[in-house]
């Protein structure tokens, strides 16, 4: 629909098209939605737990992941469970976890967020 200038300017036309052009963008860009990225290879078992813990980024937002022993283990059957094996199950399959992740993340916005054996 070409809508006409009040005298026909072809100035207001011009403003009104940059005016629809600029809400369009608006409205898609709302939709736009970042995932979680993985920049820091940092990760710690954490015995109270039973997980270990790694972290997330949204932007500027950090935000720590959990993955149970539980979860390790059915990803990893032959793994040690002291913490030197649980953490050498984790940077082995870090990959796959990140995956999980990724993916629970996308699923909704929490705290924190813990990978189980049903998540894997």
């Amino acid at each position: 629909m070409i809508v006409l200038g009040r005298y026909g300017d072809v100035r207001d036309d011009l403003a009104l098209y940059i005016w629809c052009s600029f809400r369009s963008y608006a409205s898609r860009s709302q939709e736009v939605r970042y995932g979680v990225s993985f920049p820091n290879a940092s990760r710690c078992f954490l015995p109270s737990r039973h997980a270990v813990q790694f972290w997330g980024y949204d932007g500027a937002f950090e935000i720590p992941f959990f993955v149970t022993v539980d979860a390790l283990s059915r990803i990893c059957p032959s793994m040690r469970h002291d913490e030197e094996g649980i953490l050498k199950a984790f940077d082995a399959n870090c990959a796959i976890i990140r995956e999980v992740a990724s993916r629970v993340y996308s699923r909704g916005r929490a705290v924190s967020y813990e990978l189980t054996a049903k998540s894997v």
